[in-house]
């Protein structure tokens, strides 16, 4: 019913909904385009702030961006289309169907992947930094996002304390520089060294990203 009533509001002003409850109960209501953009706008938000986001990490500014293609279902909605003309300065291109823009999208990437079109290159990258808790919770990273998947870093750490036998490594993703505002990936505790000495060198942590 959701699906159904975001399709209808894409076209109309308005949309009546109907809903068996069962046991001879009925949910009738009608839903204003207005009330729906209401409900939908912290996502459509959160959409130009990922635009912004991408912008900025190619180093480049909204008025350079020649045309805007839509693409995915709800693009058709309309305050989606408004938000993103007006974030871009320019009149989203429409003239393609959004739903076949995806299926022809994922048609060729599954040929690049299949190694069937050996004539475009098809780069993954990692969408958040990947680091190490360092002591006082702070994050260490060591892949940065948008680097190229695989990915491989090595750094070298001293340790804490005199004397040290065992390190716990506590792998986190994000941005933020303290581990409590990042998403920890796990952590693994590795034992039975032999003493180490603060101030020096002693142990190299090494991360892979595929």
């Amino acid at each position: 019913f959701a699906e159904a009533t975001k399709v209808r509001l894409s076209t109309e002003e308005r949309a009546d909904i109907e809903i068996d409850l069962g046991d001879g109960r009925m949910y009738r209501r009608r839903i204003e385009r207005g009330e729906f953009e209401r409900m939908i706008e912290p996502w459509v938000e959160r959409t130009i702030a990922c635009c912004r986001r991408a912008l900025r990490d190619a180093g480049l500014a909204a008025a350079d961006i020649d045309r805007v293609v839509m693409v995915g279902g709800s693009t058709r909605v309309p305050l989606v289309r408004r938000a993103v003309g007006e974030f871009f300065g320019t009149e989203p291109y429409a003239a393609l169907d959004p739903d076949l823009v995806v299926a022809l999208g994922a048609a060729v990437q599954a040929s690049i992947v299949s190694g069937a079109d050996r004539s475009r290159l098809l780069l993954d990258v990692i969408p958040l930094s990947l680091g190490v808790e360092t002591v006082g919770g702070g994050v260490a990273k060591l892949i940065h996002r948008n680097q190229s998947a695989p990915a491989r870093a090595t750094e070298m750490f001293s340790t804490s304390v005199d004397g040290q036998t065992s390190i716990k490594i506590h792998v986190v993703q994000g941005e933020r520089e303290m581990v409590s505002d990042c998403r920890s990936l796990g952590e693994f505790h590795l034992g039975g060294l032999p003493p180490m000495h603060d101030g020096l060198p002693q142990l190299e942590v090494a991360l892979l990203a595929d």
